[in-house]
């Protein structure tokens, strides 16, 4: 079972959830999501539900809600590793490429056009073009004997919470 401490959450909508926030439901009609950036914005990816790894602007948006823990940090399965410059990433892959670490997805309401929504950036660069992809990753809070995985993603999979 995984505990939060009282000044690991807040509860509230997408607008007020920072880039690497993660919004966890209350109820069965709210989905879980992770807030990163798009072109200098908050952008949130749905992580679970009819439509995983969907993402959209979110710095106005006041209808989602739910459980807001920040500064959550991004960990990846080494073993789920694959060159993205040979296959083509899944919805949901993480990409390492430059200085950053991007989710991708797909724009909602754009009739399939996929993107990545950034997560990191600042990074140790990456070798000249050179990129990293990885289809199993974790949302984590925490560090040492304290950390704790809030979510595990598998982009072959659905969401494990």
């Amino acid at each position: 079972m995984n505990m939060l401490s009282a000044t690991e959450f807040t509860a509230g909508a997408l607008a007020d959830a920072k880039p690497l926030s993660l919004m966890l439901p209350r109820t069965k009609y709210e989905s879980t999501v992770l807030v990163g950036s798009l072109q200098d914005k908050p952008a949130a990816v749905v992580l679970d539900g009819g439509s995983p790894f969907i993402f959209f602007p979110s710095s106005e948006n006041f209808s989602w809600r739910g459980l807001i823990i920040p500064d959550v940090m991004i960990e990846v399965d080494q073993e789920s590793l694959f060159d993205p410059q040979s296959t083509t990433p899944r919805l949901g892959d993480i990409v390492r490429t430059s200085t950053q670490l991007a989710v991708c997805g797909k724009a909602d309401g754009h009739f399939g056009r996929q993107g990545r929504v950034l997560l990191h950036d600042g990074l140790l660069p990456a070798g000249s073009e050179q990129s990293a992809g990885f289809s199993r990753w974790c949302v984590v809070i925490g560090a040492g004997a304290d950390k704790r995985t809030l979510v595990e993603v598998d982009s072959k999979r659905k969401l494990e919470a």
